[in-house]
């Protein structure tokens, strides 16, 4: 993976879309008060323009929304692959998408793919209105487009977010998703303040009964020798791993040698650097965060924007989960 991605190389997301057509139990999306909106079409050049005025290489194509549910998406990412930069894009497969949506996404280097289980009827209960038979097509389709295509890719990553709904079944979905020939998954933070109030739909993990929790524990360190010991990459966010451990140790079970590997910092492929990224957004505050994206330096400064009156209002750069 890091063949794909230069360490100076410059990155760049854009939220073509906020809007999303899930409404995951655990996401600020499906929140009643959460509005989304879409990127003005004629905005696309411009984005292009600043990203290779600044150098970027590297662009993220989503941020909170899923990309493929806007209309003509595949030409704002053809678009993109023809100007020479390569891409990523975070997405819920939902659909099953057209043979030219197929075809740009084949030219997208990186595919991450937001799926919590491999167990069909769980993944509609948590991510509502989902089908696992349409994730996986899509993911064929998309692969079946690559030979017929000058460039490289795609590269699936499959990104899960640990709720008590899925938690038990982590070694296995890992299993599920090597046989299908992925290498790389990313877990993310399962906040409790994340979880709607939709009864029997998914708690946070630290809601499992004792003998779960420390199962679950025990499987976050078996789970990462595996997929290591296959040459693959995970990354289980550190602060997952470090309420697990507060969890376990308020219950009294701190003297249990669990999450030997995860423990202090959550575990990560060790020829790899975590994955650090600035959350910019043009004439916005910079952030920090954690979530499953390359590091990257700030790439459209702020003073290259005001130079210009027509500034992309929303040629965000905003890492996020997306697609659910």
């Amino acid at each position: 993976m890091s063949s794909l991605l230069q360490s100076d190389q410059q990155v760049a997301f854009v939220e073509i879309t906020s809007r999303c057509n899930l409404r995951c139990v655990y996401c600020a999306v499906s929140q009643p008060s959460y509005v989304g909106e879409d990127m003005e079409p004629d905005l696309l050049d411009e984005v292009i323009r600043i990203s290779e005025s600044a150098g970027v290489g590297f662009i993220q194509v989503n941020a909170h929304g899923e990309t493929t549910m806007v209309p003509g998406w595949h030409h704002r990412v053809n678009d993109l692959a023809a100007a020479g930069i390569e891409l990523q894009i975070i997405t819920n497969f939902a659909r099953l998408l057209s043979s030219e949506e197929l075809a740009a996404m084949a030219r997208i280097q990186r595919i991450t793919i937001s799926i919590d289980t491999h167990r069909p009827e769980v993944l509609r209960r948590v991510r509502r209105s989902v089908s696992l038979g349409n994730i996986l097509i899509n993911m064929a389709n998309t692969a079946l487009k690559r030979p017929n295509l000058a460039c490289r890719g795609p590269k699936f990553i499959w990104c899960s977010v640990i709720t008590d709904k899925v938690a038990l079944d982590f070694v296995d979905y890992l299993r599920f998703g090597m046989a299908l020939g992925v290498k790389i998954f990313l877990s993310p933070i399962s906040q409790s303040t994340m979880i709607l109030p939709v009864p029997k739909t998914a708690n946070h993990v630290t809601t499992l009964p004792d003998a779960e929790l420390i199962s679950f524990a025990e499987m976050l360190d078996e789970g990462s020798a595996m997929v290591q010991a296959a040459d693959g990459y995970i990354d289980i966010s550190a602060g997952l791993v470090d309420t697990v451990r507060q969890e376990l140790a308020v219950r009294g079970a701190n003297e249990l040698q669990i999450l030997r590997g995860t423990a202090d910092s959550g575990q990560i492929h060790p020829r790899l650097p975590r994955p650090m990224v600035h959350d910019l957004r043009i004439g916005r505050p910079d952030r920090q965060t954690l979530l499953p994206a390359w590091s990257g330096r700030r790439l459209v400064r702020r003073h290259d924007a005001d130079r210009h009156s027509q500034r992309p209002r929303d040629a965000r750069v905003a890492p996020q989960p997306a697609g659910g």
